[in-house]
């Protein structure tokens, strides 16, 4: 994003943060992004250009789909896809982490409601409304 001057590592962290706080995180990352390059215009295509892919997709494989969940090279397919993901989300976090400046009170939030999600079964909604309330209070 820097190399291209799209956006600086704090905007994208922004983009980022307010993206997860609503339905749709990269959907509406990619439309901070589009809108950030290019306006309304950008967002309106970056928004487009997301959509119609796995919509064309959808309604072209929705017919191949019991076939494909009882296919056993499919589901260990599926499998290494979870893998890679989970992998390409850690590795998202760990480089927007290095951009983010940390302070004592922002990791024990963290880890307070890290630790109540561990412990509870809570919805991570009403965490993240917590965390957000306590930085509010705390920043």
């Amino acid at each position: 994003m820097e190399n291209l001057n799209w956006l600086t590592s704090a905007e994208f962290a922004d983009g980022i943060a307010i993206g997860q706080i609503t339905p749709g995180p990269i959907f509406i990352t990619a439309t901070f992004i589009g809108y950030k390059v290019a306006g309304i215009t950008g967002a309106l295509l970056a928004r487009l250009a997301m959509f119609t892919p796995p919509a064309v997709l959808t309604v072209l494989l929705s017919r191949f789909v019991k076939i494909l969940n009882q296919s056993s090279v499919v589901k260990a397919a599926m499998k290494g896809v979870r893998a890679a993901v989970i992998g390409m989300i850690f590795a998202l976090a760990v480089t927007i982490g290095q951009t983010i400046m940390l302070s004592v009170v922002s990791v024990i939030i963290f880890l307070v409601t890290f630790f109540i999600s561990l412990k509870y079964t809570i919805s991570p909604v009403y965490l993240i409304i917590g965390a957000g309330v306590a930085g509010f209070i705390l920043f």
